[in-house]
């Protein structure tokens, strides 16, 4: 072969070297455009939740494992996959803290902010105990003490009616 035809062979191939390596770094560029646009997406998708859920951004860390070991939600757009991450963990988090009794202590707390509650409560007690007795209390059954004269008898007589 003459070196004029090896010198182009080599041209030839020289320029489809060039072509391959052009056109890896020209998906490798599309490739990386696109992870930058998908991590903008995610960002700001994380922002709009935020401004929604106050407590979005100290759950982030939670949400985000959370979304890895759900492989389906990974196919959603990332504002709906950030959104139902969130609601699902904190769906968790409710089901984990179970409803407790109040302690002693904690209802006297309550009832000292709200006495009002104190004084409601009282009148259904004293209003159950009234309908428990129903028409048989007409007669007490326990003199505290016997009435010596008509004033106490009288006095009585009133307290016993404003029990009624």
């Amino acid at each position: 072969m003459s070196e004029k035809n090896v010198e182009q062979e080599d041209t030839i191939i020289d320029t489809e070297q060039i072509l391959a390596e052009n056109e890896a770094l020209r998906q490798e560029l599309a490739r990386r455009d696109a992870m930058a646009q998908a991590q903008t997406e995610v960002q700001q998708a994380k922002e709009e939740i935020a401004a929604k859920y106050g407590d979005f951004t100290a759950l982030a860390e939670q949400i985000e494992r959370l979304l890895c070991d759900t492989p389906t939600l990974l196919d959603l757009a990332p504002k709906e996959r950030y959104r139902i991450g969130y609601l699902m963990l904190k769906g968790e988090q409710s089901l984990s803290t179970q409803a407790r009794e109040p302690s002693a202590e904690e209802l006297i707390a309550a009832l000292k902010k709200h006495p009002e509650v104190l004084h409601r409560l009282v009148k259904s007690k004293k209003e159950a105990f009234r309908f428990a007795l129903g028409k048989s209390a007409g007669i007490p059954t326990v003199c505290e003490k016997t009435p010596q004269t008509l004033a106490e008898a009288r006095h009585a007589a009133i307290r016993y009616a404003k029990m009624r």
